[in-house]
């Protein structure tokens, strides 16, 4: 953090140091380094460093060519806060807010959705409501016909796609455009590509808009978190709870929320088209039949009293006391559902043999008797005390093996021990006689533990998908769900689940191990679940570890990670010992994307992957990962990387750029061991976390938020030589006019300019002429001197190639201050070969904003 410093003229400490500065904003990160520099005069016209077609003008091109649509289609992935599932929505919207379309979750559960009237419609199957908050499964009433949701949480603007669908007009979507790209400070990123096209990239106030690069500037993708002042609304009846302001994205790599902030935010990528003629039409059909047969949702109250199926209760009639030889018995069934049902009565009574007594189909309300006699097991004159036993089996409770329910009868276990609605009890009674028959019937804590584990499955809304697993009956090791399942509260383990519920979906071939996590610090298994299958006639064997990624920063680190666990190392170091892949299984390193990454991340194609990954600097950790520091060969086996697009596979690590030599020399070095500058840890292999840097030259600037009053805060650059082009600055930036008359007033009838609009990154090395960029300082001795005294040491060491990375901090007296009354610069240095350099900088790294002993602050 950069120290408040005392207003004396005294200079202290070299800047020699990788000190971190953060800001004092909740959600920006600033890496230290940046240097100030000066800016030119406060008078400057400001000079144009964009193409020759403004981004305005191209947003305003884009924008005119969308809002003309009668309709669009959108392909759509919502990311809701606090990591919940991702949904996948494909709607066509019409140009007076209407919509319909499908909603999907990640691997079963689908609705239609239709939008009118402000109004959201949903006929959503079993699967997808049992995956809706907040009752999940329990409530699964809205199941099969419109439901026209009321105002609370899991129905009206239904958290899992919390988009209002009707201000996803072609008209809302160009005012998104025009924002975005009217913003001065939009970040731009030149030399994209998006599937196969090239692109340019604006990203301002949450939302990034992805363009084709030639007139007429296609939209091509648009991603943001919906709600606040922009043209897209979010649908939550409840606020998202926020810790602060969404980061401001840039570029390809760095065009999303925050990794520590997507905990609180939703995230929305949709890629616009024209709808078509069928599309359109079809629009106002659905709605129409939407808005005549929906019904509000069931109250809690309606929802408990419905069963959603048939539910059967047993009554004994028989007499307590038999005093007779033989003895009568009755049962009498009852179906007590709102759905008729058959059923057969199973019996267990003394000295009689165990046998079904099939019950027929039985209508809501009716009841049948079951009724016989049997031998009195108590000698003369003596009374014996015995249990009967009875139970129902019926195929919506059970599912269609009756040994199901024989078995979970022996434990004392039924499905109605996990509250959800009957679709759902055949899938809990599968999956309570999976995880339990490896135990005796007289483990009582194995059912007890299995009962706990489902309920906090349902909890979590993943009893649709372990549904898809228990019914595959190719999860090896069912029993481990007791102790895998509390665990699966956590992001990336529930990630893992629907990992294994798609693979046995799509592949009959598949056969799974499902890694038991380790209680035991450093002792987490290499992987997270193993696999056996055959393709093109071979077998096959792999070991997956999967890491998910939330930003564009965090590629390399969970990539390092993953790798590392493969290999049986602990992940924060290079110890090993740990355990290893199971020999003959291939290792796989699986990274999945998830929307905050942004759109030209989370929807490039494999080719976009390939250029990305194989030139970008900030993914030069992942290139690393991916081989031995010591030569030996690949770290992985397999790369596999699932974003929006698709799944995109790599056996030769070259092919995203990694240089792994096979038994040879060293490969691509670590960090750490690395004699190649490009692959040491410098600011040019270390980006700022959650992307929100731009590039410039070679390296890269970030500026932070502004502050109170719109005033800036602080800069960072990553410079290296060739720098990028600056633009000069705005004579009224805020606090200018204060600056002036002030400086007036402190040196009356002194000619000239005496007060400068100031860069913090110097025009000369990149910086913009932007507000997040500018302050007033005194012309001379702080602007043209001091500042310039600092930048002439940087661009010396810059010319015999060494890097640097600078910061500079505005330094204010108090929130009201609109002019900052010192300057401090740290500033990181490495030489030409990325080793540390102790780079002294002038005047110690503190400029007080101080001419002829008067402060410019007041």
């Amino acid at each position: 953090m950069a120290k408040w410093l005392r207003q004396s003229r005294a200079r202290s400490l070299t800047a020699t140091g990788v000190a971190l500065a953060v800001l004092a904003s909740l959600l920006y990160v600033l890496w230290p380094g940046g240097s100030s520099g000066s800016g030119g005069s406060g008078d400057a016209k400001h000079e144009a460093s964009a193409p020759h077609v403004s981004p305005a003008r191209q947003g305003a091109s884009a924008a005119r060519e969308l809002s003309a649509l009668p309709a669009v289609s959108l392909s759509m992935v919502y990311a809701p806060a606090e990591h919940r599932s991702m949904t996948r929505a494909n709607l066509t919207v019409t140009s007076t807010g209407q919509a319909s379309g499908t909603l999907s979750e990640p691997v079963a559960g689908k609705s239609t959705l239709a939008w009118a009237g402000d109004q959201l419609y949903l006929k959503g199957d079993s699967a997808f409501w049992a995956q809706q908050e907040p009752l999940f499964g329990t409530d699964l009433t809205s199941t099969g016909h419109w439901v026209a949701p009321q105002k609370r949480s899991g129905y009206y603007m239904l958290d899992g796609f919390g988009v209002d669908a009707g201000s996803l007009t072609p008209a809302s979507l160009a005012a998104l455009v025009r924002q975005v790209t009217s913003d001065p400070e939009a970040v731009r990123e030149d030399g994209a590509t998006f599937q196969g096209r090239n692109a340019v990239s604006y990203t301002s106030q949450g939302w990034t808009v992805v363009l084709a690069s030639a007139a007429p500037y296609s939209v091509l993708a648009i991603g943001g978190d919906p709600g606040g002042d922009s043209p897209v609304k979010s649908a939550t009846w409840h606020s998202a709870r926020r810790t602060g302001d969404a980061a401001v994205p840039a570029g390809p790599r760095t065009d999303a929320v925050p990794a520590d902030d997507s905990d609180y935010s939703s995230y929305l990528l949709l890629e616009p088209k024209p709808a078509t003629t069928e599309q359109a039409g079809s629009v106002p059909a659905t709605t129409a039949s939407a808005v005549a047969t929906a019904v509000p949702p069931a109250t809690s109250a309606e929802a408990t009293s419905k069963t959603m199926g048939p539910d059967f209760t047993i009554t004994s009639n028989s007499p307590y006391l038999c005093t007779t030889d033989p003895c009568a018995y009755s049962f009498t069934v009852t179906n007590s559902g709102d759905q008729a049902g058959a059923a057969t009565l199973y019996l267990t009574l003394p000295q009689v043999p165990d046998q079904p007594h099939p019950l027929g189909t039985l209508q809501p309300k009716q009841s049948k008797t079951v009724s016989g006699s049997r031998p009195n097991i108590a000698p003369p004159g003596k009374t014996v005390t015995h249990t009967d036993y009875a139970w129902v089996y019926s195929a919506a409770e059970y599912g269609s093996d009756p040994k199901v329910g024989s078995r979970l009868h022996a434990r004392n276990l039924q499905p109605d021990d996990v509250s959800v609605g009957t679709p759902l009890k055949p899938t809990v009674a599968k999956l309570l006689d999976q995880m339990t028959k490896d135990r005796p019937t007289s483990d009582t804590e194995a059912g007890s533990k299995s009962v706990d584990a489902l309920e906090g499955a349902d909890d979590q809304g993943e009893l649709p998908d372990l549904g898809e697993i228990v019914d595959s009956g190719r999860l090896d090791n069912p029993q481990d769900l007791r102790t895998i399942l509390p665990t699966t509260d956590k992001v990336e383990n529930q990630r893992v689940l629907e990992q294994i519920a798609a693979l046995l979906l799509a592949d009959p071939q598949a056969h799974v191990t499902w890694s038991v996590p380790s209680t035991t610090a450093g002792a987490a298994p290499p992987a997270d679940y193993l696999y056996t299958t055959t393709e093109q006639g071979r077998p096959a064997k792999r070991a997956v570890k999967t890491e998910t990624v939330r930003s564009p920063a965090e590629l390399g680190s969970q990539a390092r990670i993953g790798a590392a666990q493969l290999n049986g190392e602990q992940p924060d170091s290079s110890a090993g010992g740990g355990q290893r892949v199971r020999s003959g299984y291939e290792r796989v390193l699986r990274l999945d994307l998830e929307p905050f990454v942004g759109p030209l991340l989370d929807l490039a194609t494999t080719q976009d992957l390939e250029h990305l990954l194989s030139t970008g600097q900030q993914f030069q950790q992942l290139r690393d990962s991916l081989c031995e520091a010591n030569g030996g060969g690949p770290r992985v086996d397999r790369l596999v990387i699932v974003n929006g697009s698709g799944t995109h596979q790599w056996t030769d690590p070259s092919q995203v750029g990694a240089r792994c030599v096979s038994g040879g020399t060293s490969p691509s070095p670590s960090p750490s061991t690395s004699t190649t500058p490009d692959s040491k840890p410098t600011c040019l292999t270390q980006r700022p976390p959650a992307g929100v840097a731009e590039s410039s030259g070679a390296g890269w600037i970030y500026y932070a938020p502004t502050g109170s009053h719109q005033r800036a805060t602080a800069a960072t650059a990553c410079l290296k030589n060739p720098l990028g082009t600056g633009t000069a600055s705005n004579s009224n930036s805020p606090g200018m006019t204060t600056a002036r008359n002030r400086a007036k007033a402190l040196l009356p009838g002194v000619p000239g300019v005496l007060v400068n609009s100031c860069h913090l990154i110097p025009k000369e090395f990149g910086g913009r002429g932007i507000q997040r960029n500018l302050t007033p300082c005194w012309a001379t001795p702080v602007n043209v001197g001091e500042m310039t005294d600092i930048q002439t040491a940087v661009r010396a060491f810059l010319n015999k190639r060494g890097t640097v990375r600078m910061t500079v901090t505005a330094q204010y007296k108090d929130t009201a201050a609109v002019i900052p009354y010192a300057f401090t610069f740290q500033i990181t240095a490495w030489d030409s070969r990325g080793n540390p350099y102790p780079l002294a900088v002038p005047g110690g790294g503190t400029v007080q904003n101080v001419k002829g002993g008067k402060n410019l602050s007041p």
